[in-house]
């Protein structure tokens, strides 16, 4: 019995560094997904500390998309997440990214994003199309970078292609809520 017990924990071992791996170069394909970005700008391209700002419909393929993606780009993105929707939340050890968990009541969650680009680290939100989030707002008025608006679309079931789009030239002095709808609404044009 112990040694059908050793065996089972090796095998264990062995499958959560090859989901590892996989999670770390691919993990779309955990899902069995295929995505290509079809826009001029590619996250590779992105230099400097930008809010990432992307569209969010189905829980488990976007994120898997977009922790794939954030393993090619050349700064260090921390991605905010609702309770760690990463479906597979163990299974990353060692990622390019970081994860910040929003829980109900974050305390100074937004302060906390403020400081990490301060530090020349970038954020990437997932927003719904009905997001009533306002901390964005509180984000760009401290720190005046610029949004990348990542728009997926799915093509079909498996097959999900990516469009980058860099917005510099937003009014932080519109009322909160009108920026918010705003935002929102240039992010999800044209799905």
């Amino acid at each position: 019995m112990k040694k059908y017990f050793f065996y089972l924990i090796l095998l264990l071992f062995v499958l959560q560094i090859f989901a590892t791996v996989i999670w770390y170069y691919c993990p779309e394909k955990l899902l069995f997904l295929k995505y290509k970005t079809i826009s001029p700008l590619k996250i590779e391209d992105i230099k400097k500390p930008v809010l990432f700002l992307t569209t969010h419909e189905d829980v488990q393929k976007d994120c898997a998309i977009m922790c794939g993606e954030c393993n090619k780009a050349n700064t260090k993105i921390n991605i905010l997440a609702k309770y760690f929707y990463f479906s597979l939340q163990n299974i990353p050890l060692v990622t390019s990214y970081n994860k910040i968990l929003v829980k109900d009541k974050p305390n100074n969650l937004t302060e906390k994003c403020i400081n990490l680009i301060k530090k020349n680290q970038s954020i990437m939100m997932m927003l719904h199309s009905n997001n009533k989030k306002k901390g964005l707002y509180y984000i760009l008025k401290a720190t005046k970078i610029p949004i990348v608006f990542c728009r997926m679309k799915q093509k079909n079931h498996r097959e999900v292609t990516l469009e980058y789009e860099m917005y510099k030239d937003y009014d932080i002095t519109l009322d909160r809520d009108e920026f918010v709808e705003m935002i929102t609404k240039k992010l999800y044009q044209n799905l």
